[in-house]
């Protein structure tokens, strides 16, 4: 299972910029498209629940995305 700390250390190591990840110009917004795309690619229509497709949401974790903020 991966979590949010994985996410943090793996941007971190792959951004050569001085600043870190903070100075690479990722926003909220363009982390949260990439991550519903790989969402989506993992978890096709033909691996929803009926409930799920009719929802909108393909899991909690979705819920979770919409409502993300940053800590500082």
């Amino acid at each position: 299972m991966v979590y949010t700390q994985h996410l943090l250390l793996g941007l971190i190591a792959e951004d050569r910029d001085p600043q870190g990840f903070l100075g690479s110009g990722i926003t909220i917004d363009k982390a949260r498209g990439a991550v519903w795309s790989i969402w989506d690619e993992a978890n096709s229509d033909s691996n929803l629940s009926k409930q799920q497709k009719e929802s909108g949401l393909r899991s909690g974790y979705e819920a979770g995305l919409r409502s993300c903020r940053p800590v500082l």
